[in-house]
């Protein structure tokens, strides 16, 4: 599956996500669980591997042990959120939830670092680390 001609408009046509990636179905015997097709098709929308986003991240390692739920960095790339920037004179921020709220803040330390701050109540379905059952074969 790949996009349609490259790309596809989102937001009414106000963005596009361009893409030159493919993910083959039919070989995704070697990926057995959804887990890992979600993080294919991350690829298909542009997202590259993000390995320093430990296991709350779509597009980092792929152990059994890790969220299916994109974080923040991810949805910002795609344009499904946007930060909320804190500085140093907001000393008291309250951080909801973000399977539900989807608020997420961004603290910027110089020109070239950030941190992205999120907060993870597992109450969304979606939001879990998916843990795997050792009485089954995955």
């Amino acid at each position: 599956m790949s996009l349609p001609g490259g790309s596809v408009d989102v937001d009414n046509g106000e963005r596009h996500i361009i893409s030159s990636q493919s993910v083959d179905v039919t070989e995704m015997i070697q990926y057995p669980r959804l887990e890992h097709l979600i993080h294919e098709f991350g690829h298909i929308w542009g997202l590259p591997h993000n390995y320093s986003g430990g296991f709350w991240s779509l597009m980092g390692h792929r152990y059994p042990n890790v969220s299916s739920f994109m974080n923040s960095y991810e949805r910002e790339r795609l344009g499904w959120m946007t930060f909320t920037d804190v500085t140093v004179n907001n000393t008291n921020v309250t951080i909801a939830d973000f399977g539900t709220a989807a608020v997420a803040y961004r603290v910027r330390i110089d020109t070239n670092n950030v941190y992205l701050l999120e907060n993870h109540q597992c109450i969304s379905p979606y939001d879990v680390v998916n843990k795997l059952d050792p009485d089954l074969n995955p």
